[in-house]
């Protein structure tokens, strides 16, 4: 059985959880059920398990969009994104979700990195080519070459790619949260590197 995020939240002194700011709405117009209230209060609930009866005292939770995102030069042992790195390319019609830059938050992630520390991304798998936004939009997916691109402009290097979480059944034309594949889809696991010495 693999490890949580909480349970590897534990190992660390210090952890440091970011997500965007409070959102005048949240919507998605591909889910059957389109939630129409501010992002936080979407993710209240869920906030609120994670963290009940000082479950993560080690964990700081810094609500703030990239552009504001401050993190001291050279403090991180580590970075995770579960799930997550994708939202950096979702463009919802509507304007619910702010348009992010990923070099940005890589190049400050670089730079907050100690040297040979490392990144890990797990995500959707999406099939190869298309626009990464158009893609998010429609799957909430992204295509594993666009991810090894971002992180190797920044200055990353690639140490190992893993298929644990890979799934054959699952052909990447649905939404994540079609109830088909819900759960089960096909995902990738990189771990990039800060280099030593760089």
């Amino acid at each position: 059985m693999n490890p949580s995020p909480d349970e590897i939240c534990g190992v660390f002194d210090r952890v440091y959880a970011q997500t965007m700011q409070e959102l005048p709405t949240y919507s998605d117009s591909v889910l059957d059920e389109p939630v129409e209230m501010p992002y936080a209060a979407f993710a209240t609930k869920r906030i609120a398990e994670r963290y009940a009866g000082g479950r993560l005292p080690n964990v700081r939770q810094i609500t703030t969009p990239i552009e504001e995102l401050t993190l001291a030069p050279e403090s991180l042992d580590a970075a995770l994104f579960i799930m997550a790195y994708h939202d950096l390319y979702w463009r919802p019609a509507d304007g619910s979700w702010p348009s992010t830059d990923p070099a940005l938050l890589l190049r400050k992630l670089y730079a907050a990195m100690k040297h040979g520390g490392n990144v890990l991304i797990q995500d959707h798998v999406a099939n190869a080519g298309g626009d990464p936004s158009d893609v998010v939009n429609r799957l909430h997916r992204i295509d594993p070459a666009i991810v090894r691109r971002d992180f190797t402009a920044a200055g990353f290097v690639e140490v190992r790619a893993s298929n644990l979480f890979a799934n054959a059944e699952d052909d990447h034309s649905k939404l994540v949260f079609d109830p088909a594949i819900q759960g089960r889809t096909d995902q990738f696991l990189i771990i990039f590197r800060k280099p030593v010495g760089r």
